[in-house]
């Protein structure tokens, strides 16, 4: 009888002790996987962060000037939307109600890792059931992405040519005729900052091999690329 009892309890006593400790080891794992969480949490924010300030020297083949276009012109087609301004990538809108009479007010920026992708993500978005918004930046995500496509295009052709295409003689340099027969091989364009306006064709050393001059009155990076004939 007392060897019954002592194994009961034996077992009692066991089975306590392994509920405890698997107890343990699960809170234990539970705080881990939090931790790990957090961190990652924290990682993603980071990197959002990231990716929505990186500043955007507009060198994916639109100009801040283009950019202000397409969001105006797309405006256009939206009766119940008025653009209210337009700071870098960030553009801000107000949307009215059907009836006309509540105004909504909305912000949403392309700026992704400080390029134009078509990607957006928004920075204010009034509570409305109108889907205005979301079809006003899908629309102009897709016109984004139209003239990136352009660009991209322009960007290939933009190789100087080897040979005149109305004569055939070999080009020496990167001269604007041909010498042998006059053909216009490519135009004189006069380069502008888009930030400060400056005239970039007369800084010390300008020009457009690279595709990208850097003024030197207030440091902004712009595109100069030409496109040949």
């Amino acid at each position: 009888m007392a060897l019954t009892e002592f194994l009961i309890g034996a077992l009692v006593v066991g089975a306590t002790s392994f509920g405890i400790g698997s107890s343990i080891k699960k809170r234990n794992r539970n705080k881990r996987r939090e931790q790990e969480e957090r961190i990652e949490s924290q990682k993603r924010q980071e990197e959002e962060e990231k990716r929505k300030n990186t500043p955007c020297y507009f060198e994916d083949g639109i100009s801040e000037v283009e950019f202000h276009k397409i969001v105006k012109s797309t405006a256009k087609r939206f009766k119940r939307l008025k653009i209210i301004s337009i700071s870098g990538l960030s553009v801000e809108f107000d949307f009215y109600s059907q009836s006309g009479l509540t105004t909504y007010n909305a912000k949403i920026n392309f700026n992704d890792y400080g390029h134009i992708t078509g990607k957006y993500w928004w920075e204010k978005y009034a509570y409305s059931d109108s889907k205005l918004p979301t079809i006003f930046s899908e629309a102009l995500k897709d016109n984004l992405c139209i003239a990136l496509k352009d660009a991209e295009t322009n960007y290939n052709k933009n190789v100087f040519p080897n040979h005149c295409k109305t004569c055939g003689n070999k080009i020496i340099g990167r001269p604007y005729w041909c010498m042998y027969c006059g053909a216009q091989i490519r135009k004189k364009r006069i380069w502008f900052c888009h930030k400060c306006g400056m005239v970039l064709n007369s800084q010390t050393n300008f020009n457009t091999d690279s595709g990208i001059w850097i003024c030197t009155e207030c440091n902004t990076r712009n595109r100069v690329k030409e496109y040949f004939y």
